[in-house]
């Protein structure tokens, strides 16, 4: 009787052990614990895994989470391995939530992160290691810190269908559309005046190489004007240097972004060069770098007045072509998408375009960021600074004034250039958008108007804010 016991025992102790080291897979297959374990890992090896919506370890979109548990019953906790930019943090149950944070160290653009996986089952555990590409969410915003004057930058998806108006400056209608194909980065605020200078500073110095090739003084850059500090009109006390720089050209705003890309790549440390966008020559070896304040409009191509862009094919002069990721000018339609993006914020008059899309716009005659139109709105000395005998440092109203992309002075304070040729008057005027501080009746605070300057024109009243391809 007493073996019977023991057999028993031994037996319901052999059953418990098995039971403990077994499972049984969808096809009723038996795996131990061990194999559990390899094949959960495998399918980590797969790509199957999903960390949350349709995101997957190739593209993953601002913060996410990872999963904590795997094939067979497994568990998965996770763990940092390689993330030199110190851009993610773990927490939550397993270290299951990522979150994200952006800084130049970036480049901009997608972070590679390698994390590890604990893959666990009863006594049983293996890890594998997991490369994690992760983007940035629309309006993400970013902080360029490697330079003497840091600067926001804030994204803007691309994919994008929108209404703007076909250029009669004049209504500020909604009666034309625009594609915005690839998401770019746009400056937070209009260029101020403190970092125009530190970048005119530098560029203009001939003892400095600028382009990187070791020699000094054969890449020095020259401005027909030095900017100004926005202020009244010329004649009148100037502004901080929080103000938006004034008094410069269109050409010169186009030439200084090549400048501020040249900065920036001379003190990112190991992060990567940017290329430049605005080129002399139709290989593109000859940065543009100089600038007149010649009263006439000069068309032959490669001319300060009629860029050649990088692109893959030689001799490109269409933006649309441009495949350098360098700081430059805003083109019309992504001026209008930044100044109009609502998201899925349908409040306010918002519209819907296209139909059925879920993307939602501030409609034409309303100021960036405003919720009424502004010939009967009570807000929109909050969104714009308008009906003034000066320019205003730039986020000088609060924090709560910023348009649904976080920018400041969309509508107001200054004019912005914006690359493309003014319809009415091609291969003569650039348009310019947003508006101006001294406007009394808020209409050029639309975000559906439209005005121009010719290239070599300068005033107290226009300035440009800068942006770059994701």
């Amino acid at each position: 009787m007493k073996k019977m016991k023991s057999f028993l025992l031994i037996s319901l102790s052999l059953l418990l052990t098995l039971m403990f080291f077994t499972a049984c897979e969808d096809d009723g297959t038996t795996l131990t614990d061990a194999e559990s374990v390899t094949s959960a890992v495998d399918a980590l090896d797969s790509g199957d895994i999903t960390f949350s919506g349709s995101d997957t370890p190739s593209s993953v979109t601002g913060d996410f989470n990872l999963p904590t548990t795997g094939e067979n019953n497994t568990t998965i906790t996770w763990a940092e391995k390689t993330d030199s930019g110190e851009n993610i943090v773990l927490s939550g149950t397993g270290n299951s939530t990522a979150a994200v944070t952006w800084s130049e160290s970036n480049g901009f653009g997608p972070n590679t992160l390698i994390l590890t996986a604990t893959v666990t089952k009863g006594i049983e555990s293996t890890t594998k290691d997991i490369s994690v590409t992760v983007y940035p969410s629309a309006t993400t915003k970013i902080e360029t810190t490697d330079l003497s004057v840091n600067f926001k930058m804030v994204l803007v998806p691309g994919g994008l269908s929108l209404k703007i108006n076909d250029g009669d400056f004049s209504n500020g209608l909604d009666d034309a559309t625009a594609s915005i194909v690839n998401a770019y980065w746009i400056g937070e605020t209009e260029v101020t005046y403190e970092l125009w200078n530190a970048v005119y500073t530098w560029a203009t110095d001939n003892s400095i190489d600028h382009d990187g090739n070791g020699t000094a003084g054969d890449d020095t850059y020259t401005f027909a004007n030095p900017g100004r500090q926005g202020g009244d009109p010329e004649t009148g006390p100037v502004g901080t240097n929080q103000h938006p720089v004034t008094t410069i050209n269109w050409r010169e705003a186009m030439v200084w972004c090549n400048a501020l890309t040249e900065y920036y790549n001379a003190y990112n440390g190991t992060d990567h060069d940017l290329d430049l966008v605005y080129f002399a020559d139709e290989n593109y070896l000859t940065p543009l770098r100089i600038t007149t304040d010649t009263e006439s409009v000069n068309s032959s191509v490669g001319s300060e007045d009629k860029p050649y862009l990088k692109a893959d094919a030689t001799g490109n002069i269409d933006m649309a072509n441009c495949t350098a990721k360098g700081f430059r000018l805003l083109t019309l339609a992504e001026w209008s998408c930044a100044a109009r993006y609502k998201g899925s914020d349908s409040s306010n008059g918002a519209f819907e375009y296209p139909a059925d899309s879920g993307w939602r716009w501030t409609p034409g005659n309303y100021a960036s960021g405003d919720s009424a139109p502004y010939d009967t709105s009570s807000t929109i000395g909050n969104y714009a600074v308008y009906n003034t005998s000066s320019t205003a440092v730039v986020k000088s109203l609060d924090a709560d004034s910023v348009n649904a992309l976080g920018l400041f002075d969309m509508s107001g304070n200054v004019w912005e250039y914006n690359f493309d040729w003014f319809q009415k008057y091609p291969g003569y005027a650039r348009v310019i958008r947003g508006g101006y501080y001294s406007d009394s009746s808020g209409g050029s605070m639309r975000v559906g108007y439209w005005s121009f300057s010719s290239p070599f024109n300068k005033g107290d009243n226009i300035g440009f804010r800068f942006a770059r391809t994701q």
